[in-house]
């Protein structure tokens, strides 16, 4: 299993093109550069963790029930819409309340294990399934993250992310 960082990692790469979109809307060469770092970072922290992951020994789980969750991602992206209602401006104001914001929907993000709700994995080709696991009897809910198009009942080989969120081996 992951540790917070990965978590991190995860919340700054499924902001990334957030913090992009800002980066293009503002009009100083100075908060340019530092929103498309952190863009460019958090997009290399997903490719990070999943590679990781890949790296990481796989353990067979048992899969009793399955539903594609999909569109649980995108409905994330309502929040992408903010760079469209506010452009950052260079008054520390309005930075610091973006910023206050960002902070904020990070703790919430990773404290709420929503690891799994991440669009740059979805671009990267994974899928998130809602999964009834069972293990010795008794049976969890989990999240899955795939590159498969498909998830069937019966065992599979995944690793486990954070807390109730596996990563699916491919």
């Amino acid at each position: 299993m992951l540790n917070g960082s990965a978590a991190v990692l995860l919340f700054m790469s499924s902001f990334s093109p957030l913090f992009v979109m800002f980066a293009l809307r503002s009009e100083t060469w100075w908060l340019q550069v530092p929103l498309a770092i952190v863009g460019i970072l958090g997009l290399a922290g997903s490719i990070v963790v999943t590679d990781f992951v890949a790296r990481t020994a796989p353990q067979e789980v048992e899969v009793a029930d399955v539903a594609p969750r999909d569109a649980e991602t995108v409905s994330y992206l309502v929040t992408y819409l903010l760079p469209f209602l506010v452009a950052p401006s260079a008054r520390w104001q309005d930075l610091a309340a973006l910023g206050c914001f960002l902070l904020v929907l990070g703790v919430l993000y990773v404290k709420s294990n929503m690891v799994y709700i991440n669009p740059v994995l979805a671009l990267r080709g994974y899928h998130l399934w809602s999964l009834e696991l069972v293990s010795s009897g008794r049976k969890e809910q989990c999240w899955l993250l795939s590159g498969r198009t498909t998830v069937e009942r019966g065992h599979i080989q995944a690793v486990r992310l954070l807390g109730n969120v596996w990563l699916q081996a491919r």
